[in-house]
């Protein structure tokens, strides 16, 4: 009977979290898709980071917003704008580069960190953690919701102690989910997929207005 109650309220959660995006995230995005080349959020974002720990640590639940941060690269790589994510909105790499700017030793990376090899294998490991943390989660929004604090948490830390030793934005370089978003930019390129699966629709009162164009001449000849 719990299990059933706590996965009617992941499901309700589900449907907000599918709402919010269809009436106030992909709209704003949309509104600012043509500002986008030369709009940078990086200022500010650090303060949506400070919001999510401040609330994770208030009320674990407020961790399913973590789902949010991970699902917004990848978005915007499936609109074919690349890793535009981690330039001009990543509320982690603005957090770290205001935070660690004036203490961090502003040394370079080791080589073997900034090759593919490693990134990938970063990739996979984030990915298994993960997982597995979410298999013992089940349904439990609770666990859910810690699980992802926790990563969050956790990943953030690891950031600021490299940010330390090297570049305060070094992270960067070897995160995960720009590693994931940098795949899938080279599978979709510059392609909307979103815009591409619509597309056909809108396509088809084209070729009505041609006929209605080569219609005109034979209703003055009739005249």
């Amino acid at each position: 009977m719990r299990q059933s109650v706590e996965f009617r309220i992941l499901k309700q959660l589900i449907k907000l979290l599918k709402s919010l995006e269809t009436l106030v995230i992909i709209p704003l995005y949309e509104m600012e898709e043509k500002e986008m080349k030369n709009k940078s959020h990086m200022k500010w974002a650090w303060a949506i980071m400070i919001a999510f720990l401040t609330l994770g640590i208030f009320d674990f639940r407020f961790g399913v917003l973590g789902f949010a941060c991970m699902g917004a690269p990848m978005y915007h790589a499936l609109r074919g704008r690349g890793k535009v994510h981690c330039a001009k909105y990543c509320p982690r790499g603005s957090l770290l580069g205001r935070l660690l700017e004036n203490v961090s030793m502003q040394n370079k990376l080791p080589k073997f960190m900034t090759k593919k090899n490693f990134k990938h294998g970063l990739l996979a490991v984030m990915l298994i953690v993960f997982s597995i943390s979410m298999y013992h989660a089940g349904w439990n929004f609770y666990k859910i919701a810690f699980s992802m604090f926790r990563f969050m948490t956790m990943s953030l830390a690891i950031g600021i102690i490299m940010g330390i030793v090297f570049k305060p934005r070094s992270w960067c370089t070897v995160c995960p989910m720009g590693t994931g978003t940098g795949l899938i930019q080279k599978q979709v390129g510059n392609k909307d997929i979103f815009s591409g699966l619509g597309s056909s629709q809108p396509k088809q009162p084209q070729p009505n207005h041609v006929v209605q164009l080569t219609k005109k001449p034979s209703d003055k000849k009739a005249a």
